[in-house]
């Protein structure tokens, strides 16, 4: 039997869109299955920061820092501590190889310390006003981002990507924010603390080390690296997305009816041919008929599909949030 959805090849279709065409290596997309496209995307997006304003916390040893620091230098760091209170996008502080796609099947260029701690690294240098990189500085800001929260831990060299001194910082500020995690339970310490340099072998081969402070307290990394170098986190986040809309795509295939009621609800006419596709528009799955421009937010979809299950007599069932082709996205 003809399929009447194919979510999985238009979740690879989503990306090839999604990714800007000046992106290296957005070449692979089109290779790859939904779940590694989609999965791939994901994890270059969690290299981005939200353009939002947010609340900044600045630690402690920051701010001590900043006033013995020569006063040019205080002052870029100072300039994009604003940048990051006030919401500015800051993608042209990250790194040239986050607008990247990396193949999900090589690990080289992957933010390890973004995915091992969450810790996100801003270049200092001078803002032009454009998307484009800021010149590259030999020191750098490292800042953990949550949702509408920023917090500012302190200013390192290039190289220090496992330098303890910044979980030392979290702890000491944060201890109970988010931004690190304090093991529970029965653990009192690490019987084989580790140094700085085996804790550096461990991030490049994959494995995620804890951190025991001063106090005695452990602490568990944030972002839970994977193996392959990427952040668990995401990536479970990416496949519980791909779950539902595999579990929606399977659910309308074995009852069509429900697609008819998506028609009738549009004011729409049944028969003729009808092309069923997703796509992804202001940060939402859509699902949209190709001839007559009629959309769902997915979300709603899946609430109607709940609501009337498999065998439900549909002849005056509606569903919120039709949109036309003016409405579209």
């Amino acid at each position: 039997m003809t399929k009447l959805l194919d979510f999985d090849t238009d979740v690879v279709a989503a990306v090839e869109a999604l990714v800007p065409t000046s992106s290296a290596g957005r070449e692979v997309i089109s290779t790859l299955n939904a779940t590694e496209a989609w999965n791939a995307y994901r994890a270059r997006q969690s290299r981005f920061v939200t353009v939002q304003a947010r609340t900044l916390h600045v630690s402690r040893e920051l701010a001590a820092e900043l006033l013995r620091r020569p006063a040019e230098e205080a002052d870029a760091t100072r300039t994009v501590l604003d940048e990051i209170r006030d919401g500015d996008d800051l993608t042209a502080r990250l790194s040239g190889l986050t607008r990247n796609f990396h193949d999900p099947g090589e690990t080289q260029d992957r933010d390890r310390m973004l995915n091992d701690w969450g810790v996100h690294h801003l270049h200092l240098g001078p803002h032009t006003g454009s998307t484009k990189p800021v010149k590259r500085t030999r020191d750098l800001l490292f800042v953990v981002f949550l949702e509408d929260h920023a917090y500012a831990i302190t200013v390192l060299p290039h190289g220090h990507w496992a330098d303890e001194d910044i979980l030392r910082v979290m702890a000491n500020n944060w201890p109970d924010d988010g931004v690190i995690h304090g093991a529970s339970g029965a653990i009192v310490g690490l019987a084989d603390p580790i140094d700085p340099t085996r804790r550096q072998e461990l991030r490049d081969a994959g494995v995620s080390a804890a951190y025991q402070h001063d106090d005695g307290r452990v602490y568990l990394p944030r972002g839970l690296m994977s193996t392959a170098g990427t952040s668990m986190l995401v990536g479970l986040h990416a496949d519980q997305e791909l779950r539902m809309l595999r579990d929606i795509e399977a659910r309308l295939e074995a009852a069509p009816v429900r697609l008819d009621v998506l028609v009738r609800n549009a004011g729409a006419q049944l028969g003729g041919r009808f092309e069923w596709r997703l796509r992804w528009e202001e940060d939402n799955w859509w699902l949209v008929e190709q001839h007559r421009k009629i959309g769902y937010q997915l979300s709603h979809v899946a609430q109607f599909i709940f609501q009337h299950p498999a065998g439900h007599e549909c002849g005056d069932c509606t569903i919120v949030d039709e949109r036309s082709d003016q409405g579209l996205p």
